[in-house]
């Protein structure tokens, strides 16, 4: 799933600069529960849960949860947390869900509600899941401008989930080498389902 959420974060805040992760391996087996290979048991190599802590090279930071240990099925959560409130952003993972702002409580005085109101934010455009990286590629080469899911991009997402995956091993800060050029947002008039070609 870490392709899915580093790609969202870079997008959003450009390239990171280094990161700090712990992670753990809770179980040393799993199950296999689907397919022809279900009940089948497969030895786990790796942490099944990493938290990483991300720097960007503009100052910004993001803390991650990745788990294949949490008994609470709560995922898809990607949210912003700023000085003027917190934008939730619809799933990386399946490019759909909720897009909303919720301001800042303020000071809390004896009495007061803490409820919080969601203001729903329209999105613009079509959401249609995955694939759209792939089909925006295809238009752009066609078009001849800047596409969203770039060599450059994976590349960099790739060598942060690496420095992360380092940083656990280390229990250090680990300097991400690569960096990427500014993401371009798919146009707002986007039409997934328009034959181009």
């Amino acid at each position: 799933m870490g392709p899915y959420y580093f790609s969202g974060l870079v997008s959003l805040f450009g390239s990171v600069d280094r990161v700090a992760a712990v992670g753990t391996r809770p179980r040393l087996e799993r199950e296999i529960h689907t397919g022809p290979n279900a009940g089948t048991m497969f030895p786990v190599e790796v942490p099944s849960t990493i938290q990483v802590l991300t720097a960007f090279e503009a100052g910004q930071q993001a803390q991650s949860l990745l788990s294949f240990d949490s008994a609470l099925e709560r995922h898809g959560v990607f949210e912003v947390h700023g000085s003027e409130g917190t934008i939730v952003i619809p799933d990386p993972n399946k490019f759909e869900g909720r897009a909303a702002y919720v301001k800042p409580l303020g000071v809390l005085r004896d009495g007061m509600s803490v409820e919080q109101e969601w203001i729903e934010l329209k999105q613009e455009g079509v959401v249609v899941g995955r694939g759209l990286g792939l089909l925006d590629m295809v238009r752009a080469i066609a078009e001849e401008r800047p596409h969203v899911a770039t060599g450059e991009l994976a590349n960099h997402v790739l060598d942060v989930m690496l420095s992360a995956e380092e940083s656990a091993e280390t229990g250090e800060f680990v300097r991400v080498v690569s960096s990427v050029a500014p993401v371009p947002a798919v146009p707002v008039d986007f039409d997934p389902f328009a034959e181009t070609l």
